[in-house]
């Protein structure tokens, strides 16, 4: 089996997930797990090596220091443990049998051509939708859009929806190439942190996965989605969880989740589209301008708006640059 390390990061009374994410790692021969403990409130120092021996090891935080903190020193430390491969989950992010040797096998063939090389497995709650998209045909636009949302995409957006009950999803291909991909079922080659660095921390909260996969793509490399490489959401994302499967990407910003995570979400994603994406166009802030008006509008037709104020405010920081932890917004 090949030396693979699993690097996952947890926080509060999580350890019931935790160690499920952990056994079915181990027990498709992953070499060791580093946990990261960003502030749990489970004892990790007695239940890792009671339940896992010196196969999983607790990297201590002293506090909740955000996720992009703690991913970044989980491939720390990985690298400085001499791991040939890593293996990003997680806390809640469980391998279907056989998805650790399918990962493997494909990014091998992929380095055949580039170092500068990763693959993801395809997550139950992530990229199952938007592969069926495209592989329909419906690609939305990349550049220049804004939170996913360009003007140009809306007829096409209306058709998707009104798409009729006879649909039939076209077959997809084993490896699906993507431009940026989550942490959750990420795995690559030690080579690829001397080729593009570490992530980075200042992200605090969401999309620094985003940041971190997309120099991949954006150097010329190859990241693929492998859609048998199957990755089960133990918990679902806040915003699907708090949401109707009928709701607006608007409902999301306006009601799900907390407000902490409304505000480091539109922050950054805000940020890594005007600043590390690509060169910045007036036609993305007519995007935003457009977006935050139809969010605006919606917020007062629903009385949904005592998050406005955050969301601009987390708009205008993420363009400003300012990125680290909001005092505002400090994580517990």
């Amino acid at each position: 089996m090949e030396d693979i390390t699993l690097i996952s990061v947890t926080y509060g009374k999580r350890w019931h997930l935790l160690k499920t994410v952990l056994e079915a790692a181990r027990d498709q021969g992953v070499r060791r797990a580093f946990v990261i403990d960003n502030g749990s409130q489970d004892d990790l120092a007695t239940l890792l090596p009671k339940t896992f021996g010196d196969w999983a090891n607790r990297v201590a935080m002293g506090r909740n220091s955000g996720s992009a903190a703690g991913f970044k020193t989980g491939m720390e430390t990985a690298m400085q443990a001499g791991s040939e491969y890593i293996f990003v989950l997680d806390d809640d992010n469980i391998p279907a049998p056989g998805t650790v040797d399918k990962l493997v096998t494909d990014l091998k063939d992929l380095r055949k051509d580039t170092d500068l090389a990763a693959v993801c497995g395809l997550r139950d709650d992530h990229g199952g939708a938007a592969a069926e998209r495209a592989a329909a045909g419906f690609k939305p636009r990349f550049i220049d859009s804004f939170l996913n949302f360009h003007l140009l995409d809306i007829p096409s957006k209306i058709a998707w929806r009104k798409r009729g009950k006879d649909f039939v999803a076209p077959e997809l291909p084993d490896r699906i190439p993507i431009l940026h991909g989550p942490y959750g079922g990420l795995m690559f080659h030690r080579s690829l942190i001397d080729l593009i660095g570490y992530p980075d921390g200042d992200f605090v909260l969401y999309d620094d996965d985003t940041d971190f996969t997309y120099r991949i793509t954006k150097g010329g490399g190859k990241l693929e989605l492998v859609r048998d490489a199957v990755i089960r959401d133990a918990e679902a994302s806040w915003y699907a969880e708090d949401t109707k499967p009928t709701a607006t990407s608007f409902d999301a910003w306006l009601t799900a989740g907390s407000d902490l995570r409304i505000y480091y979400a539109m922050r950054n994603r805000s940020y890594w589209e005007s600043h590390r994406r690509t060169p910045v166009s007036p036609f993305y802030y007519l995007n935003a301008a457009a977006y935050m008006f139809i969010l605006t509008t919606y917020a007062v037709m629903k009385r949904k708006t005592r998050r406005l104020p955050i969301a601009y405010s987390a708009l205008s920081h993420g363009f400003a640059g300012r990125l680290g932890e909001n005092a505002v917004f400090r994580l517990k």
